[in-house]
This record gives C-alpha cells, sequence and structure tokens, in this order.
C-alpha cells in the first residue's frame, strides 16, 4: 500500500487545483460572468481546467488503496450527491462530465455572441 498523499504528483495537482479554486472565486466575486466577453471566456476556462483536474483527482483517488484516499473520495462522493438530482446525474464523474458540457455550451454561446 502507498501513501496516497505523500506523492509529488498528487501534491502538485492539489496545489494547482488550490490555485484554480482561488481563480474562479476572484473571478466570480469580480462578476467575471456579467463582465466582457473576454472576462467571461476567462471564467469559462478557468472553471474547465479546475472541473478537469478535479476528474484526474477523483480517478486517482478511485484506484487508490490508501485509507484516507478511499475517505476522501467518500467523502466526494457523499458532498456531490446533492448535486446529482440537480444534474441529472448517477455518479462524480457524470457530474463532472455534465459541468465540462455546460461549459462548452457557454462557451459555444459567447462565440456566437461575438
Amino acid at each position: 500500500m502507498t501513501d496516497f498523499f505523500d506523492s509529488d504528483i498528487v501534491r502538485n495537482e492539489a496545489k494547482e487545483m488550490e490555485f484554480l479554486q482561488m481563480k474562479a472565486m476572484e473571478l466570480t466575486l469580480g462578476n467575471a460572468m456579467s463582465g466582457s466577453r473576454e472576462d467571461q471566456l476567462e471564467y469559462i476556462q478557468v472553471v474547465r481546467s479546475l472541473v478537469e483536474k478535479q476528474q484526474i483527482f477523483y480517478t486517482r483517488l478511485k484506484l487508490s488503496d490508501d485509507p484516507r484516499a478511499v475517505d476522501m473520495c467518500e467523502q466526494i462522493e457523499q458532498g456531490a450527491k446533492m448535486l446529482y438530482g440537480w444534474w441529472d446525474t448517477a455518479d462524480v464523474l457524470s457530474l463532472m462530465r455534465e459541468m465540462l458540457s455546460k461549459l462548452d455550451q457557454f462557451e459555444q454561446e459567447l462565440g456566437a455572441e461575438g
């Protein structure tokens, strides 16, 4: 058994996700989605990058036998359960795919306006 959280790859990915979360929050507080087209596209790209990294991280968690990774995976699944119904999805990865699909749709709508 390996210690999932001692991996340099995992630690670096966690730092990148934290940075993207902070950037998304900053853009949200700055009203990026009601700002210019460029602001909106930047917000979409940041959130897309975050969700993509979360997909990879979650998949790594699912594949790990480290008890802390298993616990974190279960916590993510429990936290996401209330969102399943809102997004009409069955699991975390389906939820993330649907989020990415919505981001693609928003980006296409912005492209049609520009």
